[in-house]
């Protein structure tokens, strides 16, 4: 864990918020609130190492969701390929139906025909 210096007593806000030319030395370019401005960077390196940490973490969920992009791109193509086949095997069930409805029709009127004739022949025998 980082160890982070707590001055024991901080500078006042008038103090912090002075502009940086007015707190550099003229001589050296120093600034004589240097512990104020560790302190300013040790809290930008925490807030980027977290900020990596997030950014590491979206780099592992995009290989995850690249994986299941792949898996659901598979299984959308084996999905077409059945509806596909289950769709020319329906279409020539739906075929055979009507081809089967026509011959049933067929013999119908061959058995209304030859029941017309045997109650002809019936009707002729009889007188």
């Amino acid at each position: 864990m980082d160890k982070v210096y707590q001055p024991e007593h901080p500078l006042p806000d008038s103090i912090k918020n002075m502009s940086r030319c007015e707190t550099v030395c003229q001589f050296c370019g120093i600034s004589y609130l240097i512990h104020s401005e560790i302190k300013m960077l040790q809290s930008e390196l925490k807030e980027h190492k977290r900020e990596i940490e997030r950014l590491k973490e979206f780099d592992a969920r995009e290989v995850l969701l690249k994986n299941d992009i792949s898996r659901l791109n598979l299984q959308y193509q084996e999905l077409t390929f059945e509806y596909e086949a289950t769709k020319k095997i329906d279409h020539q069930k739906s075929l055979f139906i009507i081809e089967k409805e026509s011959e049933i029709l067929l013999l119908n009127e061959k058995l209304l025909s030859f029941s017309t004739t045997i109650n002809e022949a019936s009707l002729n025998l009889s007188n």
